[in-house]
């Protein structure tokens, strides 16, 4: 979650549930990215009036996800 914090504008971020990334050009359009309170899991939904937009952003940060618990298992792997 900070990462996604820490790459994104403020004005483009809502952290009320999750981090939710507002599309600046168009504020109906978003992805919430949202880890699961009991389970090492994360949720991505998303939401726009462009179908083409919400599938390109969820592989988009469906692989920003798993690039970042792939480092995160390396780096715990070199600690055991």
């Amino acid at each position: 979650m900070r990462h996604m914090v820490e790459t994104h504008e403020d004005q483009n971020l809502d952290l009320t549930d999750g981090v939710k990334i507002i599309d600046p050009r168009d504020s109906e359009s978003w992805i919430l990215v949202l880890p699961d309170a009991g389970e090492p899991l994360v949720h991505l939904y998303g939401n726009s009036g462009d179908r083409d937009w919400v599938d390109d952003k969820l592989r988009e940060y469906r692989a920003i996800v798993q690039d970042i618990v792939g480092r995160e298992e390396g780096e715990n792997m070199g600690q055991a």
